[in-house]
C-alpha cells in the first residue's frame, strides 16, 4: 500500500462524489428516454444508487474550517467520457449507453474505489473505508444485471459492432488511466 495524504484521499473522494453525482444525472436522464420497462427500471435504480453513493463519499470529505467540501467534488478529467455517455443515454443510444457503463465506466469506478479503499488505514479512516467497500459492494452486485441487459440488447438488436465503437471510443476517452482517477 502506498502512503498517502489527507489532500490526495480527499481529492480523490471528491472526483469519485462528482462521478457518482454525473452518473445519477446521466442514468436518471436516460431512463426517461429509454425503450423497454426492464432497461428504464434498471436505469432509474441505478440512477438513485449513484445518487446516495454521491452521499455516502460527500460525508467523507474533510470537515474543517477553511476546507470546502463542495469544491472539492470536481469531475477533472473525466468530464469527457461521462459526458460521452450521457450523450448516449440522450439520444435513446440504449445499446451505446449500457455498452459503455457496463463494459467502461462501472468497472473503471470500482477499480477506483478499490484503490482509495487500499489506501486508507483501519484507524484514522475507518469510515471512508467503510464507505467505499459498502459502494463496492452496490456495484458488484449491480454488475451482473447492467452485463444481461446490455448482452440481451446488442443481441436482439445485432448491435455488436456499434456496442465495440462505443466501448473503444470511451476508452480512448479515458486513455491509459487503470480508473477514472488517474493515471
Amino acid at each position: 500500500m502506498t502512503w498517502r495524504t489527507g489532500e490526495e484521499t480527499a481529492t480523490d473522494v471528491g472526483r469519485l462524489c462528482a462521478v457518482s453525482r454525473r452518473l445519477h444525472e446521466v442514468l436518471g436522464i436516460s431512463s426517461l428516454v429509454a425503450r423497454g420497462p426492464a432497461l428504464v427500471v434498471a436505469l432509474d435504480e441505478l440512477s438513485l444508487q449513484h445518487a446516495w453513493h454521491a452521499e455516502l463519499l460527500f460525508e467523507q470529505l474533510p470537515l474543517r474550517a477553511g476546507y470546502d467540501r463542495e469544491a472539492a467534488v470536481q469531475l477533472g478529467g473525466v468530464a469527457s467520457p461521462l459526458d460521452l455517455l450521457a450523450s448516449l443515454g440522450a439520444a435513446g443510444d440504449d445499446v451505446g449507453l449500457l455498452a459503455g457503463y457496463a463494459r467502461v465506466i462501472l468497472p473503471r469506478v470500482t477499480l477506483s474505489l478499490e484503490v482509495v479503499s487500499q489506501s486508507t488505514t483501519e484507524v484514522a479512516e475507518r469510515s471512508l473505508r467503510r464507505a467505499t467497500r459498502l459502494i463496492c459492494s452496490d456495484l458488484a452486485a449491480a454488475e451482473p444485471l447492467v452485463e444481461q441487459l446490455a448482452e440481451g440488447m446488442i443481441a436482439a438488436s445485432g448491435a455488436a459492432e456499434h456496442a465495440v465503437f462505443v466501448v473503444g471510443d470511451l476508452e480512448g476517452v479515458l486513455g491509459a488511466r487503470t480508473g477514472v482517477l488517474g493515471d
